[in-house]
């Protein structure tokens, strides 16, 4: 949860006045993205460059605000957790003005990483005339004062990967974990790409990890074929590319989509248009390169950049994961499919009915429920304010979306097998990209994911002979003697069957 666009007022006091929304949608669970304080600068930011770790950012509230909003949210059974930034600082951070030397790593931690987003904590660093490690006995101290103060119910560690410290990520989640051990508590890391050993299970500091890839190959199988059209720049842009001669030029290569792909068609337009590219590519100062098969026109479907069943049976499977279609890191989903038509709520309904019947912990980005699709600009540290547009629920699309989620959260928190059961792989078609699978014996997700419908296709091996129901219809279907199913499947369409009892 983003307060300053949650929050009509952009405050945790506006955040209190909508807890009722929350527990009406079925939440028992808010995490707060970063709350620490940050530089008047950054007030437009996600607030991911903290500075000023004993004080709250100020645009927020109060410390007092904060404790209400906590005490609120327990009132209604809603836990909080906090989203907290251990990595690095801002360039303006007290420590850095201080003595960078004595709390940070002299350059990068990591010089080959590509990310670098301020003076990073250096955990390695011993002060032996103290005989204390200054940045490791910082966070603590940080940690103890949140936890004790503000009785939290769990903590996100930002940029683990770049921390590359599962030692301290331990001793911080001990810590933490130990002051509030009378309660439930998680522990979670962003670790881009997800990674199964920093979670406990497997040896790992803490309870669970962000998965990157449910988002990526999920929302990557339900965008195919967005138009791109209006996404490339200005004539400058153009100037650049065609006058610098150090560079080796291209339409398509390996790492992208083929042009053609991306125009979308084959037609008089689409030749003109591919005409142009290439008379620039071949006229432009630089070295030319052509991709195998541009030369003969080779569009290729763009679905399959995104992976394969074994992808998607991979995301929806590993139970130490917090999965999510959007958050503060990348657009929406809604905003990608690109419309709101009954063809794009087939792909949102499909998507969340795999975020709460996966295992794994189901997170959704503030306003998701309500069909949010504005763009956010995620590359840019920088935004807008985009304040929660609670309007939507008075179109008939978003109401209907609302309803969804609400529905599946409600039976994610009373159904065990989705909470405890196993999940089984039961069908897949590869070449019709079909793929079905049952949580326990009485649920069973089917899904679509291509663009042509399937007519009377047949799904076998379901668990269990006889009646079951379509939860979000309450359409019955019949399963034979063979354990086989026969039914229809419209593009990307996901069906949810509970068995009748």
């Amino acid at each position: 949860m983003f307060v300053q666009d949650f929050a009509d007022n952009g405050q945790f006091s506006g955040v209190i006045n909508k807890l009722d929304y929350l527990v009406e949608l079925g939440i028992n669970a808010i995490e707060l993205t970063p709350v620490m304080g940050i530089e008047e600068a950054e007030n437009d930011t996600w607030g991911y460059l903290p500075s000023h770790f004993f004080s709250i950012r100020s645009s927020y509230g109060t410390k007092n605000d904060l404790k209400l909003l906590v005490d609120e949210c327990h009132s209604r059974k809603i836990r909080v957790f906090i989203d907290c930034v251990f990595n690095h600082t801002d360039e303006e951070c007290p420590l850095a003005q201080i003595d960078r030397n004595y709390w940070y790593y002299k350059g990068k931690h990591h010089p080959d990483d590509p990310y670098n987003w301020g003076p990073e904590l250096n955990y390695d660093f011993q002060d032996q005339q103290l005989k204390v490690e200054p940045a490791v006995k910082f966070i603590s101290d940080v940690v103890k004062y949140w936890f004790e103060e503000f009785h939290l119910d769990g903590i996100r560690f930002d940029a683990a990967k770049q921390m590359d410290n599962f030692e301290i990520l331990g001793k911080l989640d001990r810590l933490a974990r130990s002051i509030r051990s009378n309660q439930p508590f998680l522990s979670q890391a962003e670790y881009v790409p997800e990674n199964k050993d920093i979670c406990k299970e497997n040896g790992g500091p803490v309870d669970v990890c962000w998965s990157s890839s449910f988002h990526h190959w999920l929302t990557g199988f339900l965008t195919v074929n967005k138009d791109q059209m209006n996404k490339h720049g200005t004539l400058s842009d153009l100037k650049y590319s065609f006058s610098s001669k150090n560079f080796v030029n291209y339409l398509s290569c390996h790492d992208n989509e083929r042009l053609l792909h991306d125009i979308g068609k084959k037609d008089s337009d689409a030749f003109i248009r591919m005409e142009t590219a290439v008379i620039h590519l071949f006229t432009s100062v630089g070295i030319p390169m052509i991709w195998q098969g541009e030369e003969l026109g080779v569009n290729k479907d763009q679905m399959n950049k995104h992976g394969t069943l074994s992808d998607l049976k991979y995301s929806f499977s590993s139970k130490n994961f917090v999965n999510y279609l959007s958050c503060h890191d990348n657009e929406r989903l809604l905003h990608d499919i690109g419309k709101k038509d009954s063809d794009a709520f087939i792909r949102m309904e499909t998507a969340v009915i795999h975020l709460f019947t996966s295992v794994g912990i189901p997170m959704i980005w503030q306003g998701e429920e309500l069909g949010e699709d504005r763009q956010i600009d995620v590359l840019k540290d920088k935004k807008k304010h985009y304040p929660m547009p609670w309007n939507y629920l008075q179109k008939d699309f978003n109401l209907r979306l609302f309803n969804l989620f609400q529905n599946l959260i409600k039976l994610r928190r009373s159904n065990k097998d989705l909470q405890e059961g196993p999940i089984n792989f039961f069908f897949e078609d590869e070449n019709n990209r079909i793929l079905a699978y049952s949580r326990g014996l009485n649920l069973v997700i089917i899904t679509n994911f291509d663009q042509k419908p399937k007519l009377k296709y047949i799904i076998s091996n379901l668990p269990q002979q006889g009646k079951w129901i379509d939860y979000l219809t309450n359409e019955q279907v019949d399963v034979d003697q063979v354990n086989n199913l026969t039914l229809t499947l419209l593009p990307f369409q996901s069906r949810l069957f509970i068995k009748h009892i």
